[in-house]
């Protein structure tokens, strides 16, 4: 009897998200009078830097497919047999972009479940079912994108402040393992 494989694909990985931009320098103080004395215009604050800007999600992996349910029908079962009938693994999700606030990770996919192998046999005799119906792993999640850094501050008197660093994204979760499929040889 030939061998038999009707598994399910894996799924596609998601992309990568976006990196922000890094934060812009803060403007310059008003320059003022040198030497000062009253009346003179004084040095102004130099202004705070900008925040990064934030990095996109990365893209969540695509599930894997479900392996086929296979039925077969035979009169007397002696030889042996493969079948393959595993369930895809899930596709791997996107890494979060870098930036003001890192982007999260995608979800990774879920996997598929394995196929079913049904034998219907009016008599079995020595007949062996090498059976390979297991669920497919679930795809990882992207890992999280890193803040973006901080603008400088402007100069004057005094300097202005830096601005914020980013925030970092989230890791996306693993998708789920897929369940086994059922093996059964049956004399009707």
């Amino acid at each position: 009897m030939p061998n038999i494989e009707a598994y399910g694909s894996d799924g596609g990985h998601g992309i990568n998200g976006t990196d922000g931009s890094v934060g812009s320098n803060g403007p310059k103080g008003t320059k003022g009078d040198c030497p000062w004395e009253a009346g003179d215009t004084q040095p102004g604050k130099g202004s705070s830097g900008g925040d990064g800007t934030v990095g996109s999600n990365g893209t969540p992996g695509q599930p894997g497919a479900n392996g086929t349910n296979i039925l077969l029908r035979v009169t007397d079962f002696v030889l042996g047999i493969d079948v393959t009938t595993y369930g895809g693994r899930g596709g791997n999700s996107g890494n979060g972009g870098v930036g003001g606030q890192g982007g999260n990770g995608g979800a990774g996919g879920d996997r598929g479940d394995g196929g079913n192998i049904t034998i219907l046999a009016q008599t079995v005799t020595t007949g062996t079912v090498v059976a390979n119906a297991q669920g497919g792993q679930g795809g990882f999640g992207g890992s999280a994108g890193q803040g973006g850094a901080k603008g400088d501050g402007g100069s004057g008197h005094p300097d202005g402040g830096e601005g914020n660093p980013g925030l970092n994204g989230i890791t996306g979760n693993n998708g789920e393992n897929g369940s086994d499929g059922s093996i059964s040889i049956q004399e009707v």
